[in-house]
């Protein structure tokens, strides 16, 4: 390992060092070096011919050119990026005696002012939640589907998760 480690280093420096040879001590083992040795045979190298240029860095100023200048635009035309179900995740068994199931949710850029999430549970509205997290209550025990609306402040659909299964255990009352 040390010797292919000591290769590998002597190779990667050879275009500038100069020529490698290469030869084999009493136990067979490959001896790479910049100073020839009896019976060493010279090494060719290829020349490196990776490149790289790194990108112009930005003209930083204290005031923005009239090129740069940006229009902020209302908070109304902004668009989602992402919007996805993250917990709970698909065909998860989900322990919860009291019925109180979590749903987190992946939104990006994040929830707008007035945009709200409506929680689909087995195709029915559940729960209407301000924020990218919340908690279903009293879900009955079996297996379910959840997705969900991001809406606007309207109530307009803006995007749609695609349905989840999950399985909810809850102990009987029996």
């Amino acid at each position: 390992m040390r010797s292919l480690l000591t290769a590998i280093l002597l190779v990667a420096t050879s275009v500038a060092a100069g020529p490698i040879y290469r030869s084999f001590d009493k136990d067979g083992n490959v001896i790479y070096s910049d100073k020839p040795a009896p019976g060493a045979k010279a090494v060719e190298v290829a020349p490196n011919t990776t490149t790289y240029s790194p990108p112009p860095l930005p003209n930083f100023s204290s005031k923005p050119s009239a090129s740069q200048e940006t229009v902020e635009q209302p908070a109304a035309d902004l668009s989602y990026e992402s919007f996805a179900l993250l917990t709970p995740k698909n065909d998860e068994a989900v322990r919860a005696n009291a019925g109180n199931v979590g749903v987190e949710f992946d939104v990006r850029p994040g929830l707008q002012p007035g945009h709200r999430i409506r929680v689909l549970l087995d195709g029915t509205a559940a729960a209407e939640i301000t924020e990218a997290a919340g908690t279903l209550e009293n879900v009955d025990r079996g297996t379910h589907t959840l997705s969900a609306e991001l809406l606007d402040a309207d109530g307009g659909v803006l995007a749609r998760t695609p349905a989840v299964t999950f399985h909810l255990l809850r102990v009987s009352i029996l």
